[in-house]
Parts: C-alpha cells; structure tokens; sequence
C-alpha cells in the first residue's frame, strides 16, 4: 500500500513496480525461513514449545536470573494414568488428551512461550522475574487445572508437579535435577500432587568437609 499527498506519475509507479518485483522473492523467502524456525521449535500436536526451544530458553534464563539476581523456577509435570489411555482407547484418544492438558495450562499460565512439552506425557513450565515468586501457587493451579479439564476427567488422567527454585550461584543442570526429583517425590507420594525441591545449603563448615 502506497500513500502520497500528490499524484503518482507514470514513471514512479514503474519505479515502484520494480521495487515490489526486486522485493518480492527475499521477502518472500526471509518469511518461509522465519515459518520454519518457529516450526522447528514448536512441538507439532500441542504447539508448545519442544525441547529444544527449552533448553534454549532455560539456558538463558538461568544466565539471566544470575547476571541481575533475579528470581527464576522450573516447574516439571507427568501426567498421571495416560498410558491406560493410549493401551486402551488408542492414540486419538491420547493425543485428545495431550492437547486439552496444553488447553489447560494455556489457560492458567496464558505464558504458552514459558510452557513445553519434552515429549510424551512431559511438559515444563519456566518462570522468571516476579513469576517465579508465586511458582508453588503456579504449580497448584496447573495440577489442579489439569485433573479439572473435562477431557482429563472423562479418561481419569491427573497431573504431578515438582518445583524447584534457582539458588545462589546454582547451575541449570542441578536446578533441573532438584526439579525431577521434586516430581519423582510427588509421583511416588500419589500421584496429583505438587512437592517442591528442598533448598541446598552449603555452609562453610560443609564445604570443608566436602573438600577435606
């Protein structure tokens, strides 16, 4: 769309039509490549990001969270009793189910950049800044919203959560460990349920010893 306040002479619009042909093929191609990028690191049923865009994502975030000591948490999630659901009503049924626990959590978070799905029934929630302040409540209101979703509720499928905030001076691998375990504990404590990972502290005295 051109606009002038006066009139387009004959040359100049030849001129444009030049322009819009020269244009036209990088345009073009710069958008297909920008397609395929977001493509390749969103996951292909829910649309989640995937776990590249995670391990992206969380790499910087973590660098972030120390540069300028801000607060930054993970949040990781097993759904609870979908295998029964693939064995017994087939994948359609397991990818219905997929796609309304992305609903739900699209719904509490409306952050669908911080959410991800790793694969299967596995999915992560990064929070950053004043976000992560309110994680355990965040991670409360996932399981819960999950369990609740109608689709989940008609195949009896829940949720577990483990939490785990980032520490002083704490890599990304070993917040993403306290993570897993946070929800190894809430699969093994029953399954819908939140535990959040213990704080390492390290005293003087205990480095010490681990030195000595």
């Amino acid at each position: 769309v051109y606009q002038s306040d006066t009139p387009v002479s004959p040359l100049q619009q030849r001129r444009l039509a030049e322009l819009e042909t020269q244009w036209l093929f990088p345009l073009r191609n710069g958008l297909i490549v920008t397609r395929l990028q977001q493509l390749a690191l969103k996951d292909t049923l829910t649309g989640l990001g995937n776990r590249r865009f995670f391990d992206d994502a969380f790499a910087k975030a973590v660098l972030l969270s120390a540069r300028k000591q801000l607060p930054c948490a993970l949040i990781l999630l097993d759904l609870d009793n979908f295998k029964p659901v693939n064995d017994q009503h087939g994948h359609h049924a397991g990818d219905e189910v997929l796609l309304s626990v992305a609903d739900a959590m699209r719904q509490t978070l409306r952050l669908s950049d911080n959410i991800f799905r790793f694969g299967g029934d596995e999915f992560a929630v990064l929070l950053t800044a004043e976000d992560a302040l309110s994680a355990e409540l965040v991670a409360h209101r996932l399981v819960k919203a999950i369990s609740q979703h109608h689709t989940c509720e008609k195949y009896g499928v829940s949720a577990s959560a483990g939490l785990a905030q980032l520490q002083s001076e704490e890599q990304g691998l070993a917040l993403f460990q306290r993570a897993d375990d946070a929800l190894y504990q809430a699969k093994q404590a029953g399954k819908n349920a939140v535990k959040v990972a213990q704080a390492t502290i390290r005293t003087d005295c205990q480095s010490a010893l681990a030195k000595a």
